[in-house]
């Protein structure tokens, strides 16, 4: 199982390493929590900040609140992933199942949040400034605080039978290179 960190492993390596480390008819779990459209009134304030202070070319492909671009975005990530674990030929069909869930944050604690994203750690401190200080704004005349929406996306497949022979493991069946 990985949670939301599956990309960062070598993608040379990932789906061999992981079907060497499962027990036959094991399960491949990886999951992403991921923004939720949001194109309620605050989302849409709040997109109205971004498109102000954030520099077009550090903007989140998955930060807009623009009506119809999420589910596009959402759906693409999604095949893209599914494409590249059947790719590997290592593991069963692919399931998908999303989760939607929203979190309350108080203003405080959402530009905490914020302050956690490598786009928004990069900015200029002007340019921080004005996002902060914009969003605040917002989240002031929504009694302090918001409920954001996620996605949880979660993808399961079963790994596949390999014979001894499969690249990267020995000739006892045991996986090399762990």
């Amino acid at each position: 199982m990985s949670a939301t960190a599956f990309h960062w492993v070598s993608p040379e390596v990932r789906y061999t390493k992981s079907a060497q480390a499962l027990a036959a008819g094991g399960w491949l779990a990886l999951f992403w929590n991921i923004e939720g459209n949001d194109e309620s009134g605050v989302g849409v304030q709040i997109q109205a900040v971004y498109d102000k202070h954030m520099p077009p070319s550090q903007a989140h492909p998955y930060a807009t609140h623009h009506p119809g671009s999420h589910s596009k975005q959402q759906d693409a990530r999604i095949s893209r992933w599914q494409e590249e674990i059947n790719g590997s030929h290592l593991f069963g069909d692919v399931r998908v199942t999303q989760f939607l869930w929203k979190e309350w944050y108080t203003t405080e604690q959402y530009l905490r949040l914020l302050e956690t994203y490598s786009d928004h750690r990069t900015l200029s401190a002007g340019d921080k400034r004005g996002l902060f200080e914009g969003v605040a704004e917002v989240l002031a005349q929504q009694g302090g605080g918001r409920s954001k929406p996620y996605v949880t996306i979660l993808y399961l497949a079963q790994v596949r039978r390999l014979p001894e022979n499969h690249q990267g493991f020995t000739q006892a069946g045991s996986a090399a290179g762990f």
